[in-house]
């Protein structure tokens, strides 16, 4: 099976290869797996899926980090979700990989299954977060899993997503890091210093976030390694 996997940021890239990648440019992975760096948000992920499908691959998935809505879900926990939740509507993920790939993870990584649902912006409160959950019951949220959901069903394409956690259900984010998402859908580094600079209160929950992205960097490295091992 020819694996195609959509990724908005570099640094959720690195597990997969060391190469650095332009966005809206595909790498291949192994002879069966090809990435491809969409930059955050709906119409990137599109033309970023829209490139996979392109290159004739017959999975699709979303891949990175995702901000946890339920107070059970910790940083660095894997998510491989049964469906996607765009408004009402579930769209089912690809059962068959699901379980394959659930049967390889080692025990120590938390998994959980729920589904997980869209946001069109960052999540930047606990408030948002609480209140998303409350109205859909999904266990984390993205910016690219539900786009990515719709496409694949339109296109009768499977999908499946992979997801750690990185900022908590309880987990307020810094203005830095909205400030560092640059119009390119991409993280720019030089805002996000710029503006925590002007904001040294914050500096505890920057570094607070940067640790909880190594947890949620390494299980993608986990999960990285087992599907090289494995396509």
């Amino acid at each position: 099976m020819k694996i195609g996997i959509l990724v908005p940021l570099p640094q959720e890239m690195k597990p997969l290869t060391g190469k650095r990648i332009q966005p809206a440019h595909c790498e291949t992975i192994t002879t069966n797996i090809i990435a491809c760096l969409s930059g955050v948000g709906r119409e990137r992920t599109r033309l970023a899926a829209q490139l996979l499908i392109s290159q004739k691959v017959e999975l699709l998935i979303s891949w990175g980090s995702a901000a946890g809505l339920s107070p059970k879900i910790a940083s660095g926990d894997l998510l491989i979700p049964e469906s996607v939740k765009v408004n009402e509507k579930l769209y089912s993920t690809y059962s068959p990989f699901n379980e394959e790939l659930l049967k390889q993870i080692p025990g120590g990584v938390p998994v959980h299954r729920g589904p997980i649902c869209g946001t069109g912006i960052l999540l930047v409160s606990v408030e948002s977060k609480k209140k998303l959950f409350e109205n859909s019951q999904c266990l984390a949220a993205d910016m690219e899993s539900a786009s990515l959901a719709e496409l694949a069903t339109a296109k009768n394409i499977p999908f499946s997503v992979i997801r750690t956690v990185s900022d908590p259900a309880n987990m307020k984010l810094p203005k830095a890091v909205l400030a560092g998402l640059g119009s390119d859908g991409q993280f720019q580094v030089g805002n996000f210093l710029k503006t925590a600079l002007m904001f040294p209160m914050e500096w505890w929950s920057i570094i607070k976030l940067v640790l909880n992205f190594k947890k949620a960097q390494k299980t993608l490295n986990i999960v990285a390694q087992l599907l090289k091992a494995k396509f």
